[in-house]
């Protein structure tokens, strides 16, 4: 899943906003095999997730009301000082606050490596 790393942002400069932006060390293959554990865990396997090459990972979350659509998330990676990738999560539709309480959770579990965009990332050695 390599094809998904940007080298840079298309329009607006480089911006990072605490909720949305993340940074780690890895590829997004370790970013989608952790939501894919998540939606397993979690979810009983009702996210959809699909990799959509050269572009982002497409998240989709079933909405619990039929008069509210399905939560729609494109995540997008980016070369990030050197051997990082920041991460942007952008939701596209659906219900701001039940992603909002969703991605909380995933942040708290499965996603626990994330770090803020804004922070240098501590490496300990032992």
């Amino acid at each position: 899943m390599n094809d998904l790393i940007l080298q840079e942002r298309k329009g607006d400069p480089c911006t990072f906003h605490d909720q949305t932006d993340f940074v780690f060390e890895g590829v997004p293959g370790n970013l989608f095999d952790s939501l894919q554990q998540y939606n397993e865990e979690e979810f009983d396997g009702k996210m959809q997730l699909e990799h959509h090459e050269n572009k982002h990972i497409k998240i989709t979350v079933p909405s619990e009301d039929e008069d509210v659509p399905d939560t729609v998330i494109k995540v997008k990676f980016y070369q990030h000082d050197g051997d990082k990738i920041m991460v942007h999560f952008h939701r596209k539709s659906g219900n701001i606050m039940k992603w909002a309480q969703d991605f909380q959770g995933m942040k708290e579990t499965a996603l626990d490596y994330l770090c803020s965009a804004n922070a240098p990332i501590e490496i300990e050695e032992s």
